[in-house]
């Protein structure tokens, strides 16, 4: 919601997640558990324009790279996007 005392907002930010879980995988057919390793981040802007006391236009940007990407699945030769 705008008010006349709040016409631009620019907000900055970014988020980075590391995460080291445990589980099996199903590709690999060994019932054994095995640890994987999940990295993401990304950059973001985002810009709100106070067109009226009740519309506002916002516009963004965000950058970072492609969620949960494995290069292969091992033993398969596959790539895999999760």
């Amino acid at each position: 919601m705008c008010s006349r005392s709040l016409v631009h907002a620019l907000v900055l930010g970014g988020e980075y997640f590391n995460a080291l879980p445990t589980d099996q995988n199903p590709g690999r057919r060994t019932g054994e558990d095995e640890k994987f390793q999940v990295t993401q981040w990304a950059l973001f802007a985002e810009d709100e324009w106070c067109m009226t006391d009740t519309f506002a236009l916002t516009d963004g940007l965000v950058h970072g790279p492609p969620e949960f990407f494995c290069p292969d699945i091992p033993g398969t030769g596959h790539k895999s996007f999760v």
